[in-house]
């Protein structure tokens, strides 16, 4: 859901200012500088997505849905990594339109899945946290040019921590579907649109680090350029 670069253009100078700011205040290193930029670059850039989040599905009456489907897709991406677009400013809008029309949607059919029985469900959704699994054990992490993996045991470790993201992501689910009942909801969200939405999430992130995800990526990207100058 993103690009080459983490952030945009105005995203980046504020947290390379911040950055150097607060390195000039503590004495730190240009190496800590640089890790402090890249850190606070990702804050605003989370924190722009949150905010277009927050208003487009209150707008649609799907907040519970659309924060569900973000942090099914965040966390494991923390640890997988992903195709970004070139800015920030295009990463946040084009994901949170996304996170809010999907949202939308399984609100729309949550009715129709509540129809499926129990078994199927549980099985769906054991299937699909073994495939994310098996996808990360392959792919995962994609690196981030601004931050690429640097040594073969931090890849490790992110890799273990992708293939389990999904693991008990899928335990989980299994867990409150066996115990929670059609009835059962989140925070006055159905559990039907809840568990679409965090299987949409999750598979989101899975199709961001594998080729065809990062090709659509760099085609969108390209689209959005022709068609807008915003960077």
């Amino acid at each position: 859901m993103e690009g080459r670069r983490l952030g945009g253009i105005a995203m980046e100078r504020a947290g390379q200012a911040l950055g150097n700011w607060l390195g000039e205040k503590f004495e730190w290193s240009q190496d800590d500088r640089e890790i402090a930029a890249f850190s606070l670059t990702l804050i605003l850039s989370s924190a722009f997505l949150l905010g277009l989040v927050t208003v487009l599905s209150l707008t649609f009456g799907v907040l519970v849905e659309a924060y569900v489907m973000a942090l099914s897709s965040g966390v494991l991406r923390m640890f997988a990594g992903g195709a970004h677009l070139s800015t920030g400013w295009r990463c946040g809008t084009f994901s949170a339109v996304t996170v809010t029309l999907v949202a939308v949607a399984a609100q729309a059919v949550a009715p129709a899945v509540a129809a499926v029985p129990a078994p199927v469900i549980a099985g769906i959704t054991a299937v699909v946290a073994l495939a994310v699994a098996f996808a990360m054990s392959k792919v995962a992490p994609v690196d981030v040019p601004e931050k690429p993996v640097t040594s073969e045991l931090q890849r490790r470790r992110l890799r273990r921590m992708a293939i389990a993201v999904p693991v008990v992501w899928g335990c989980g689910w299994l867990i409150w579907l066996s115990i929670g009942g059609d009835g059962a909801t989140l925070a006055g969200a159905g559990i039907h649109a809840v568990w679409l939405t965090s299987t949409a999430g999750l598979l989101w992130e899975t199709f961001s680090v594998v080729p065809p995800g990062m090709r659509f990526a760099r085609s969108l990207d390209d689209l959005i350029g022709r068609i807008t100058p915003v960077k």
